[in-house]
């Protein structure tokens, strides 16, 4: 690192908004001319777990604290720059988090969309979960609605040459997922990535599973930054696995539902998907998921 110093020109920190502050001052040690911070404020922040640091503000990045100046509203004399073009996310998965998260100011420029018989984006209502979720955070039976569901699609995607992931907040219901995914499909299946949400910032898929898990209440699932993530993952195909019920009182989630009820991309999934045995096959599940439903029209 000694050797490096006065010869570095220009720096860039990539997913700078993970990078509490004196990991991200490092850098200026090696006195250099230009940093870039490359990240984005409205996501997960860095990992802290001292809360003695945390009154201190020391989870706060040097990122968050740059964005904070006002950004592009703030003339020249602000750091900060937003990125206004996203080249990931079909334009159906982008406009919710965009309203939400971001005012509206990201347009869309995705890659063109491949053949595949799936809804770009959809909310999926599991309510038999409702007394399903343990205090470890796995929720039994949206884990089996959840599982059918990715086996279905994962035979679906075999031979497209498209990735699959399964996101969730709860360690315990990841290994509930990973358990009954490798109960329901034959061996030769091809395997299914199920992670966290933290777990999954800064990655990306092709058709991405999220489940909540959440029966009553949302607990940490109130962070903006945490449920801007588990949106934004997805390239082609995002389904939202999560019960109605326990999202009611957060405005963020509860606009979440609306917002798909409005678009007509809201579905709820049978009783049958959550039981532990079940004689559904993979067409019927996509049916569940594919089938547009009539749009209710307003009584005058």
């Amino acid at each position: 690192m000694k050797g490096l110093k006065n010869r570095i020109a220009l720096c860039i920190i990539d997913e700078a908004g993970q990078a509490i502050e004196p990991e991200a001052l490092i850098p200026l040690t090696l006195d250099v001319t230009r940093l870039t911070l490359i990240g984005d404020p409205q996501q997960l922040p860095g990992f802290i777990c001292s809360q003695r640091a945390k009154q201190h503000g020391l989870a706060e990045s040097l990122f968050s604290r740059l964005s904070s100046c006002g950004g592009e509203e703030a003339g020249s004399a602000s750091p900060a720059l937003l990125l206004r073009q996203q080249y990931r996310m079909h334009e159906h998965i982008a406009d919710y988090p965009n309203r939400a998260f971001y005012g509206g100011r990201v347009h869309s420029a995705p890659p063109p969309r491949p053949p595949l018989p799936l809804p770009p984006y959809a909310v999926l209502a599991v309510t038999s979960g409702d007394r399903g979720q343990g205090a470890s955070g796995a929720n039994e039976m949206e884990a089996w609605a959840v599982s059918r569901l990715v086996v279905a699609l994962n035979t679906l995607l075999r031979g497209m040459n498209l990735s699959l992931a399964v996101i969730t907040p709860y360690n315990a219901h990841k290994e509930l997922i990973k358990k009954n995914i490798k109960m329901l499909q034959n061996a030769s299946e091809p395997h299914v990535e199920v992670n966290t949400v933290d777990s999954f910032q800064g990655q990306e898929r092709d058709v991405v599973v999220v489940s909540l898990a959440r029966s009553h209440g949302l607990g940490f699932l109130t962070d903006a930054g945490r449920m801007n993530v588990m949106l934004t993952r997805a390239r082609h195909s995002l389904l939202v696995c999560l019960n109605p019920h326990a999202v009611l009182k957060n405005y963020q989630w509860r606009t979440l539902v609306e917002d798909a009820q409005r678009r007509n991309l809201y579905r709820a999934l049978p009783n049958v998907m959550c039981q532990a045995v079940a004689h559904i096959g993979n067409e019927q599940v996509l049916k569940y998921i594919t089938e547009q439903k009539p749009k209710t029209r307003s009584k005058r």
